[in-house]
């Protein structure tokens, strides 16, 4: 039995050629994948527009807390364009990460 040793993450297989062929020495086990590779570009798709809703609330949110800042009833004054600009930013988000 021959010694085997640890090797680097790096090294996926050692081979040791012989006069009559190659034989593997060693091998690195491959992972098994998480998902389906039918499914991949849905869930993508999916975490890109995650991605996009959380951006448009983010600036939401910031344009919100400004509003209040500024005016009195700032909020309820900037409300129709403040969720204009989100969702545009949202959007833009979502087209950059699917395309």
């Amino acid at each position: 039995m021959q010694n085997v040793r640890a090797f680097p993450k790096a090294v996926k297989r050692v081979s040791v050629i012989d006069s009559d062929g190659e034989s593997v020495v060693f091998r690195k086990n491959r992972k098994k994948k998480k998902e389906a590779t039918l499914l991949r570009p849905v869930a993508r798709m999916i975490r890109a527009y995650a991605d996009a809703l959380d951006a448009g609330a983010t600036e939401f949110k910031g344009r919100n807390t400004r509003s209040r800042q500024k005016k009195k009833n700032g909020v309820f004054v900037d409300l129709p364009q403040n969720v204009f600009k989100a969702g545009k930013k949202g959007a833009k988000k979502l087209r950059k990460n699917i395309l």
